[in-house]
Order: C-alpha cells, then structure tokens, then sequence
C-alpha cells in the first residue's frame, strides 16, 4: 500500500515539474510580449509626437497659403482697377486725338 502511495506521489511530482515548467515557458512568453509592447507602445509615442510637428507645420503652411491667397486677391483687384484706369485713359487720348485732329 506505502509502495502505492509513494509510486502516486511520485508520479503526482512528475505531474507539478512538469506543470511548472510550462507555467515558467508561460511566464517567459508573457514577459517577451511585455517587452514587445513596450517597445511598440513606445514606437506609437514617438510617431504620434512626429505627427504632433507635422499637423502644427501644415497648419503653419495652409496659413502662410491663406495669406499669400490674400495678397493675390488684393493684388488682382489692384490690376484690375490699373487695368481700368488705363482703358479710361486710353480713351481720354483717343478722344484728344480725335479733337486735335
């Protein structure tokens, strides 16, 4: 019966090393996948910061076009009153012409 008992437990033994040392394999796993995201969510960190600088100089650059749109507007009014002003002097020297003539 003791030779029995001892022959379960002996086998019960074999049963926890072997449980474990697949608890330990687990545990060695998990740790890695740990490290792994660490690392990723750390990659992620860093990317979102690059990409913080790259939306604050595109919201720096589409305000520089916004300005610069502006100024193209002022600037095409301004040719378009000169351009007038030139038609209406053109005018004045053709009918100057046409008197003196």
């Amino acid at each position: 019966e003791l030779v029995i008992a001892n022959a379960d437990k002996a086998a019960r033994a074999s049963e926890l090393v072997t449980a474990n040392i697949e608890l330990l394999f687990q545990t060695e796993e998990k740790s890695k996948r740990a490290d792994e995201l660490v690392i990723a969510n750390e990659n992620k960190a860093a990317r979102a910061s690059e990409l913080a600088i790259a939306n604050i100089e595109l919201l720096f650059q589409t305000k520089e076009k916004g300005k610069r749109a502006d100024e193209l507007v002022i600037a095409n009014a301004d040719k378009a009153a000169r351009a007038s002003e030139l038609a209406i002097a053109n005018i004045e020297l053709l009918f100057q012409t046409k008197e003196k003539g």
